[in-house]
């Protein structure tokens, strides 16, 4: 006796259990894509909070420079006054201090390290924030460099020209204020300083040195800005 084969009963088993299979991995994607989003949120947060950090502290720095560009553009103004401005900056210590000792971004760098460490970053979604967190530690050794060549050229440029009329022979701007010499050899001629056309030149010098670096800074600022707006919106 010839035994029939169910083939509709196989058929609805195999759908069944072919598409048992397919919603346990669909589930599963859905479970893992939820825990991916969480992840990514919690990185979002945290990427958020550095970048917000790091502006204030790129601002910091920035007026930093800035305020020791305007001491040069004011001890140039003196010069051209040829007469003694107010305090004539006391061209003094603290005032020459700041021309070479460069004020160093120093960055929060934990969340963002600790994802590019651990490939954390590809849960972020959007590709062009992806790309821009990839860049920012290249754009922020740019502009540690861009600070240390600063401080090196102002210390050797200048400390000949001091040598001549300053007691503080052996000023080292990298050892901030502790750098000067405590014992004068003879007293300061801040006055001759201001005449010398060494001096002059290297001011004209200075200013544009602090330029290009506040430019470098606008350009990191510009680029933390941008970050912190796309970390809002990918947030949301």
């Amino acid at each position: 006796m010839k035994t029939s084969i169910p083939w509709l009963r196989i058929a609805t088993e195999s759908v069944v259990i072919v598409g048992s299979i397919l919603l346990a991995f669909a589930i599963d994607a859905a479970w893992q894509e939820n825990q991916d989003r969480r992840k990514e949120g919690a990185a979002l947060s945290s990427l958020a909070s550095e970048f917000t950090e790091n502006r204030q502290r790129l601002m910091d720095s920035r007026n930093a420079h800035l305020r020791a560009r305007d001491d040069a553009v004011g001890m140039l103004r003196a010069i051209a006054n040829r007469g003694d401005p107010p305090g004539t900056y006391e061209l003094s210590d603290s005032l020459l201090l700041r021309q070479g000792f460069v004020e160093s971004f120093d960055p929060a760098r934990g969340a963002l390290t600790s994802l590019l460490n651990s490939g954390g970053l590809l849960l972020i979604s959007d590709d062009s924030l992806r790309m821009a967190l990839s860049a920012w530690p290249d754009a922020r050794e740019d502009l540690a460099l861009s600070e240390a060549m600063l401080r090196e050229v102002s210390m050797n440029s200048v400390v000949p020209i001091l040598h001549e009329y300053v007691p503080y022979a052996s000023i080292d701007f990298r050892g901030g204020a502790d750098g000067f010499e405590s014992e004068s050899r003879f007293p300061a001629d801040y006055r001759g300083l201001l005449e010398s056309l060494p001096f002059e030149n290297w001011l004209d010098l200075q200013i544009v040195r602090f330029n290009r670096l506040l430019e470098d800074y606008d350009r990191r600022l510009a680029e933390a800005d941008w970050v912190l707006r796309r970390l809002s919106l990918a947030g949301m």
